[in-house]
């Protein structure tokens, strides 16, 4: 009978048979698709979708996901643009152990929910991406994704702090010293001067010759009012080939005479 009024456009009188059908009926595939293209064929898109979701829902509780993600890239291709369907077709596809599908649909998912402005669910679904490609040990991919994620976030601190860890796996030094500084600075914008002081330790393990390391140390210890360790910084840095001389001995003048205001 549905076919009979959807043949003659009676839309609407499709609608209310399947709908009927549907009660007489429970989780018959036919009826929730084709209940699904009535409700596209009036501009329903909403109800469309949730036909197709209720029906992967029924299908994944009785653990029968691949017709689950038969429907719901089925709902998809009726709305490419669905952000929390996109998210579940993906993180379904990562559950039946369809790596790269499920990876791709993540990205895909990330970029609708940027573009949503949704930043946090973006970046959690680009880390779940990168988590993937990590247990694979595909650094380099992971680490991509991770550059993505600063480019959305650029003060999340555990993107760069992974970001700067797979630089360091793929010996790639310089970049991790630089996002190793830039975590430094914005745990400075933080007033969050023990982090800032404890990456840049880091970077100064990573290469003691990093001059701008010593100088953002030596700020942060400023901070702190550290003044002790200051000094000494700066005269070990007064040691150091290629030093601005007359900038640390400023620098180092400046501490002492801190120092000798907080001891009177």
């Amino acid at each position: 009978m549905a076919e009979a009024y959807a043949a003659s456009d009676d839309i609407a009188g499709a609608e209310k048979a399947l709908t009927e059908a549907k009660r007489l009926i429970p989780y018959d595939r036919a009826i929730y698709t084709k209940l699904a293209d009535v409700y596209f064929r009036q501009g329903k898109l909403a109800e469309a979708v949730a036909q197709l979701e209720e029906l992967a829902s029924h299908y994944e509780e009785r653990q029968q996901l691949d017709r689950a993600l038969e429907m719901l890239e089925y709902a998809l291709k009726l709305a490419p643009s669905h952000i929390s369907l996109s998210s579940r077709l993906a993180r379904m596809q990562l559950r039946r152990g369809y790596l790269d599908k499920g990876v791709e649909g993540l990205v895909r998912a990330a970029e609708l929910q940027r573009k949503a402005g949704q930043l946090k669910d973006a970046v959690a679904s680009l880390q779940e991406a990168a988590q993937v490609y990590w247990t694979l040990s595909d650094h380099e991919h992971a680490r991509q994704l991770y550059d993505k994620i600063v480019q959305i976030a650029p003060n999340d601190i555990d993107a760069r702090q992974w970001l700067a860890l797979m630089y360091t796996l793929t010996a790639r030094t310089p970049e991790a010293i630089a996002e190793k500084k830039q975590i430094a600075r914005i745990f400075a914008q933080q007033r969050d001067y023990d982090n800032a002081i404890a990456e840049l330790h880091q970077v100064i393990g990573l290469d003691q010759s990093d001059h701008d390391a010593y100088y953002l140390l030596g700020d942060m210890l400023m901070r702190r009012e550290e003044f002790t360790q200051a000094v000494q910084l700066y005269n070990r840095m007064l040691k150091m080939d290629g030093i601005e001389i007359a900038r640390v001995q400023a620098l180092a003048t400046a501490a002492q005479r801190m120092l000798a205001q907080r001891q009177r």
